[in-house]
């Protein structure tokens, strides 16, 4: 009798580690650092087990780490754009509208911010201000 072959996964065009960002980013926005296993990202990312995970991040709390500096790294460059292209303390025209934006294309990142901040860091007390520290020195560069 012939063996059935699994149907075929889909091919992601995205890299690896980018899909597994992604699934990380998802699960730690829903259930926080503490609810969420390697095993349940591994599998949201499509990967064969969570070996493969490894391969690209240390340890759980080295992908959660890169998943809040993917998230923040974007907000962090905006607004020290901000300060360096308007000097005078306005608000640079469309900074808010460009923020947004960002935020409305990763709808999960303002709930694994909050997560962070107020639940994540009884768990991880050095990587959340490690991670929003940058956030917090260029805001108040920007009120300065």
């Amino acid at each position: 009798m012939p063996r059935r072959s699994a149907p075929p996964r889909r091919q992601s065009t995205a890299p690896t580690r980018d899909v597994i960002l992604d699934a990380a980013g998802r699960r730690f926005a829903e259930r926080g650092f503490a609810g969420v296993s390697v095993r349940e990202i591994a599998t949201d990312a499509g990967l064969k087990n969570q070996a493969s995970l490894y391969h690209h991040f240390r340890d759980k709390r080295a992908l959660y780490e890169a998943v809040l500096a993917r998230g923040l790294e974007p907000i962090v460059t905006m607004v020290s754009a901000s300060r360096t292209a308007n000097p005078s303390g306005e608000p640079e025209e469309g900074f808010v509208e460009r923020l947004v934006d960002y935020l409305a294309a990763h709808p999960h990142l303002p709930r694994l911010i909050q997560r962070a901040a107020l639940e994540d860091r009884r768990y991880l007390p050095s990587t959340v201000a490690k991670v929003l520290r940058p956030l917090y020195t260029e805001g108040v560069r920007v009120l300065a």
